[in-house]
């Protein structure tokens, strides 16, 4: 009889005795919960190890270099075992290979296969500080997750990161991975020469000799292992500061000629002032550094005092006002996690939402006291909000708060909801207890867990003893709930005067939503003919409830011509307009006063096109129409992404009228681009969408003039970025000698940018041998490219136009997802699902899909949730396909 067997006997004896009442026990029935042999980490799992272990420590030196493709580490983990732990304890640590190890001074050789480490109970003391050292090594990441490398082929300098949530820290070093176990790290790290390392801390002291540096960091304060960061290579830097704090810039020496310093560091030193003054809590960390960095998966990553961006909000030309407002906003939104997220932390993943809905919320309050971007909250309706509707409104919607049983579903869970709706829903917090009650609601919030981790109902206690106000059936209808609400407004008038006003509310149909209907708080607006102008000359108040509110009407109010039942967006609906408001709108929406309430009907009329309710023939029509006298950059943006939307959509149906009406789409582009200021950001919207609808011979013949310089565009240089956006479209469509300017770009771009879009061309082509060379390299070894280009060319590989190929291909993708599921990353299998969902907008495509979900029970959390949304897509595409038959 083993001692480890003797001890489980033994516990099973007073588990038998005492009845294992206690429910954080380690002696209760919970001890035995035995960890599965697989990537994830479960909620089960996690919360008995933080009844297991307390207060850990880290003591971590790595050893970088350039020629190999592995790194090595040790880490000494000091922690305090619980006094009853009667079980063996597991070290998060994925895919490293173990040299030595050491429990408690005692020479250890484990049984480690791939996921987790097992120290036996019998050599950890109870009650007692425990300490592990660990030597090992590790190959470096491709797929932007853990310690990624990237060589940039432009000068063969090697660059590393971090990137680590929510459950990749343990493909630095064995640890406890999970939010709820904070840690102290000190960091050690060997580098050649000429390297920079960025971590959590600054460097107390960087040693030289002649082919190494020997860089030592401080402790840190308790991080969430997520957020802990090492960034190491010969990266370019710039400093700057704000209140006499430092902040530092950094980005790869290739692309250092790309980055406006002004464009990061004026935005970083308002959103530090605002966040610093707002919250009322001192930044916590002791420099700021933001990092871009190449093949990232994520926008941008939080990192306590160490953020990562990607590299997309570089631009190798002319910047337009949108990305600079997008820059801005995510320097606030990562940020923001300095104090929410970093400081004070969930505890599990289900609390994930908060902390980005959150941040998100606190972003557009910074960019707004910026002062630098007009119609702040509009851009937050056409980014956000818009994106949380139509997340809501899928067969995988789901409540902001909600249960997650492991790693791989909080991977999952990084939606629209999670970001979008949360930001919506927090919106209307202030609306509700009063704008200073929530600014102090937080402050206590941050002041009494700086360093901790929480739960929902300390958030929502926080603020409910702020303001006085019981929070609990706003946090069962909001945070516990899914799906979105339908609200109608339905009047009635006699002699030209309005005599009755109803709000009519419906739940949600999608399967899955809960069927309930909320109470809100939101302003119903009566439009009125004044001059030329569709105006809103009376605005009402209102909290609305159930299933139907009856409205006072203010006497002598006259016959609306159109009703909005959510002016401002205050609420969190979907609006479904009246006959006689629909009427309207249909002939005068850019008559329409305020550009918000412009961007909240054109969504309401792209509703109606998408459910069949107007031909897209019809809603095209309009959307050409009035495209010419709108003068608002955010609804210039949605008209110009909508074109881009229908023109899709007209590809994958190839109804009779398709041809005609992509024509129409591309010479309305072409005439709003030609006719907008030379230099404006209405040129370039225009010709950006242009860009992304070119198919017929005509608009392909132009780009070709444009990309030889025989047309040019006043005001509008065709970078670098924009030639291979030409390029890929003439390959995409096999335009005249697409093959030559292709090898001719390629040649002339050499960086790692050039040869992700050089694939991503050559992958777009409509030939059959290209998709199949590709599918196997994907389906035999996915790691073969690093996913950054993998996923450039899985976006390029089937486009909706191509649908003969798509069939020819179907089941062989299809059939290759279980397979799949058990041996690729969950960052490659979020690729793949995402962008092959095989549907051609037929029975087919249905049929299949159907077949897919039926086997999604062994499936990874990201391939489930990917194919049910393709499903249910597939059926809207066909039943739109059958809507506008005929037409």
């Amino acid at each position: 009889m083993t001692n480890r067997f003797f001890f489980l006997l033994l516990a099973l004896l007073v588990c038998v005795s005492t009845g294992c009442n206690d429910g954080n026990s380690l002696t209760s029935e919970s001890s035995f919960i035995i960890r599965e042999n697989q990537r994830l980490l479960t909620h089960s799992y996690a919360k008995f190890r933080s009844n297991q272990i307390s207060s850990p420590t880290y003591n971590l030196s790595i050893e970088l270099g350039n020629e190999s493709s592995n790194f090595t580490g040790e880490v000494i983990i000091n922690f305090l075992l619980s006094a009853n732990n009667i079980s063996d304890l597991t070290l998060d640590f994925d895919s490293g290979t173990i040299d030595k190890m050491e429990v408690n001074g005692q020479v250890f050789d484990p049984e480690f296969e791939r996921w987790f480490i097992t120290v036996p109970a019998e050599l950890l003391i109870p009650n007692a500080n425990n300490t592990v050292s660990i030597s090992y090594y590790r190959p470096y990441a491709t797929d932007g997750a853990g310690l990624h490398r990237f060589i940039d082929p432009q000068d063969n300098r090697t660059y590393l990161y971090t990137n680590f949530e929510p459950y990749d820290a343990n493909r630095w070093f064995p640890h406890f991975d999970q939010p709820d176990l904070k840690a102290s790290l000190t960091l050690q790290v060997s580098t050649p020469t000429g390297w920079e390392v960025i971590a959590n801390t600054m460097p107390e002291s960087v040693v030289k000799n002649e082919s190494s540096l020997y860089w030592t960091f401080p402790t840190t304060l308790p991080l969430s292992s997520y957020i802990f960061a090492m960034h190491a290579g010969p990266y370019f830097s710039w400093e700057s500061e704000v209140d006499g704090l430092l902040l530092r810039l950094f980005v790869r020496q290739s692309l250092a000629q790309f980055v406006d310093t002004k464009e990061w560091f004026i935005p970083t030193q308002k959103h530090m002032s605002f966040f610093q003054q707002w919250f009322d809590v001192p930044y916590p960390f002791d420099k700021y550094d933001q990092v871009i960095v190449p093949d990232f998966n994520a926008g941008a990553m939080e990192n306590a005092a160490a953020v990562t961006f990607n590299e997309r909000y570089l631009s190798r030309g002319v910047r337009s006002v949108a990305q600079k407002r997008s820059l801005s906003s995510v320097i606030a939104h990562e940020m923001a996690h300095m104090w929410f997220g970093d400081l004070v932390t969930m505890a599990w993943w289900n609390g994930l939402w908060l902390n980005e809905s959150f941040a998100t919320y606190m972003a557009n309050l910074a960019l707004d006291a910026s002062g630098d971007f007009d119609n702040v909250w509009d851009y937050f309706y056409l980014r956000s909000k818009l994106s949380a509707y139509a997340a809501d409104t899928l067969v995988t919607t789901h409540s902001i708060e909600l249960p997650v049983k492991d790693t791989g579903a909080a991977f999952a869970n990084f939606d629209s909801i999670t970001y979008g709706k949360g930001g919506a829903v927090l919106n209307q917090l202030p609306y509700l207890i009063g704008e200073e009650n929530f600014r102090q609601g937080i402050h206590d919030y941050l002041q009494e867990h700086s360093f901790s981790n929480t739960s929902l109902s300390d958030f929502v206690g926080a603020l409910s003893r702020r303001s006085g106000i019981d929070l609990q059936q706003w946090e069962q209808d909001w945070l516990h709930t899914s799906g979105v609400n339908t609200v109608r407004a339905e009047f009635t008038c006699e002699d030209n005067l309005l005599t009755g006003l109803i709000l009519q509310q419906k739940a949600s149909t999608i399967p899955g939503a809960d069927n309930n209907l909320r109470t809100q708080r939101t302003q119903i607006a009566l439009f009125e003919q004044v001059g030329d102008e569709l105006k809103a000359t009376t605005v009402i108040p209102v909290t609305y409830s159930g299933s139907s509110t009856e409205i006072p009407v203010p006497t002598q109010t006259t016959c609306p011509s159109l009703v909005l039942p959510n002016l401002g967006d205050w609420a969190y609906m979907q609006i479904e307009l009246d006959d006689i408001s629909q009427l309207t709108l249909e002939k005068q929406i850019s008559n329409v006063s305020d550009p918000m309430t412009r961007l909240m009907l054109w969504q309401s009329l792209l509703e109606s096109m998408r459910s069949g309710e107007i031909s897209i023939a019809d809603f095209l029509a309009m959307l050409i129409s009035n495209s010419t006298t709108e003068k608002d950059y955010n609804v210039q943006t949605f008209i110009s992404s909508t074109f881009s939307e229908v023109e899709s959509l007209l590809q994958a149906l190839n109804l009779d009228n398709s041809a005609i009406l992509q024509k129409q789409i591309e010479d309305s582009l072409l005439t709003l681009t030609n006719n907008a200021e030379a230099g404006s950001e209405s040129q370039k919207i225009w010709f950006y969408g242009l860009l992304s609808v070119s198919s017929s011979v005509n608009a392909l013949d132009i780009l070709e003039d444009i990309l030889d310089e025989k047309l040019t565009l006043p005001g509008l240089p065709i970078d670098q970025d924009i030639r291979w956006q030409i390029i890929k479209r003439l390959n995409r469509f096999e335009h005249n000698d697409y093959r030559e300017r292709l090898e001719i770009e390629s040649g002339q771009d050499i960086s790692d940018f050039g040869e992700n879009e050089a694939l991503a061309a050559r992958a777009s082509r409509p030939d059959l041998a290209i998709k199949e060379e590709w599918i196997d390299l994907m389906l035999k070894n996915p790691e073969s490219y690093k996913l950054a280009t993998m996923r450039k060319i899985m976006g390029s590989l089937f486009p909706p136009e191509q649908s003969g190929l798509i069939v020819a291909l179907r089941e062989r993708v299809l059939s290759s997802i279980p397979a799949l599921s058990q041996l690729a990353s969950q960052e490659f299998l979020g690729e793949y699902a995402a962008y092959f969902s095989m549907s051609t907008c037929d029975e087919a495509s249905v049929y299949r899909l159907q077949q897919v979900q039926e086997t999604e029970s062994n499936l990874h959390s990201a391939i489930v949730k990917a194919y049910r949304v393709h499903l249910q897509e597939a059926k809207e595409c066909f039943q739109i396909r059958q809507s506008n038959s005929g037409h």
